[in-house]
């Protein structure tokens, strides 16, 4: 969409506040380098998360809708995100809360380097993923203290786009060790999806949770192996 269509479509709108449209044009600024083929650079494209440094250091605002949603459906939800984006703010969970596990890993795989640590890890490098041989798989995130949790993203790892996790289910772990599903996923990742790109999904509610857990039910290839570069957990403090 550009600039003509996108302000077109505000001027229906009354009620897009002004801070989420210079959220909306941002977007576009940042989304053109990746739509022209070139390497993406900055902030993940997208509407839903943008980069923002914050008491935390340069960590990531989400905004809480789904990156690959058009522009169009997203500023039908812009009357809600307008007082969530004033008042209640999505931050991306700091790392040094975060203790991981998964229960599957190939504990180095081709590259000698591919370890469940490298979730929490920025660079893109074809090292830097999880990597594993069995599926259906869990990777646990446990937190030092509960946060309420609202929204979560996936960045693709380097290669073999069969290995992409495409159904998978959110269980979020309450402080008192009861577990729940939270959001159940079929088909999310899109086979032609570029390698590193971010996909953001949004919970159907806030959940209070001291351990969110990501369990893969199939990779794209529907086979024994999935892997991701990154997995990034946002919300806020309880």
């Amino acid at each position: 969409m550009e600039f003509e269509e996108a302000d077109a479509f505000r001027s229906s709108s009354c009620r897009v506040c002004d801070d989420v449209w210079n959220i909306i044009v941002s977007f576009l600024h940042h989304s053109r380098p990746t739509l022209s083929g070139l390497p993406p650079s900055g902030p993940p494209p997208g509407l839903s998360v943008k980069q923002h440094r914050t008491i935390f250091g340069n960590g990531r605002l989400c905004l809480g809708t789904h990156v690959s949603t058009g522009l169009r459906s997203v500023c039908k939800k812009l009357h809600r995100l307008a007082k969530e984006v004033e008042s209640t703010p999505l931050f991306e969970i700091p790392r040094h809360c975060i203790r991981l596990k998964a229960s599957h890993d190939v504990l180095g795989g081709g590259t000698g380097a591919e370890f469940v640590e490298n979730l929490l890890v920025d660079f893109p490098n074809a090292w830097n993923k999880w990597y594993a041989t069995y599926v259906p798989c869990t990777v646990t995130y446990a937190f030092s203290s509960p946060f309420i949790i609202q929204a979560y993203g996936l960045c693709l790892a380097n290669d073999c786009p069969h290995r992409d996790p495409m159904d998978w289910e959110i269980a979020g772990i309450s402080k008192t060790g009861k577990g729940m599903v939270v959001h159940t996923v079929k088909d999310g990742i899109p086979m032609t999806a570029p390698r590193f790109s971010w996909h953001f999904f949004t919970l159907p509610e806030p959940v209070e949770m001291s351990c969110f857990v990501f369990n893969v039910l199939a990779s794209a290839s529907k086979g024994n192996e999935v892997q991701l570069a990154q997995l990034a957990v946002f919300g806020r403090d309880v």
